[in-house]
C-alpha cells in the first residue's frame, strides 16, 4: 500500500507471549506448550481502519521483538536486522471471519472484515 502512495498507519494492539492455540502450533511445527509471541497490529489507510493482522512465531526465534517498536518498523524489517533471520517463507491468511466485539470496534464496526494472520 506505501509502494502505491497510501499513507499507512500501524496502530500496536497486542505484543505479548501466548501459549497457541492447536491449528497455530501446527502450522509453526512447535514441541508441546511451546509458546509463541503474538503480535496484533490495526492498519490504518486514509485515516480508516482497513485491516487488523495478527502475526504469531515460536518465542525462541527473536526475544529482542518484545522491546522494538512495532508500530513504526516492519516485521520483516526487524526480524532481519534485529534477530539476524533471513526468512525464507512467510505464510499469510486472509480471512473474514466472525470477529469478535473488540475486533469489530477497531475495525470501525466494518461490513466486510478482512483479518490478516500470519506465521513466520
Amino acid at each position: 500500500m506505501k509502494a502505491q502512495g497510501l499513507d499507512v498507519v500501524t496502530k500496536l494492539i497486542q505484543k505479548e507471549l501466548i501459549e497457541p492455540n492447536e491449528e497455530t502450533a501446527a502450522a509453526l511445527k512447535l514441541a508441546p506448550k511451546e509458546r509463541v509471541l503474538k503480535i496484533q497490529r490495526l492498519r490504518i489507510v486514509k485515516g480508516e481502519p482497513l485491516a487488523l493482522q495478527t502475526a504469531f512465531m515460536p518465542s525462541n526465534l527473536c526475544g529482542n521483538l518484545m522491546k522494538e517498536d512495532l508500530e513504526t518498523k516492519s516485521l520483516n524489517y526487524l526480524i532481519r536486522e534485529q534477530c539476524n533471520i533471513r526468512l525464507s517463507r512467510s505464510d499469510i491468511w486472509i480471512e473474514a471471519p466472525i470477529i469478535s466485539p473488540k475486533e469489530r470496534r477497531l475495525l470501525g464496526n466494518p461490513r466486510v472484515p478482512i483479518f490478516w494472520r500470519s506465521s513466520a
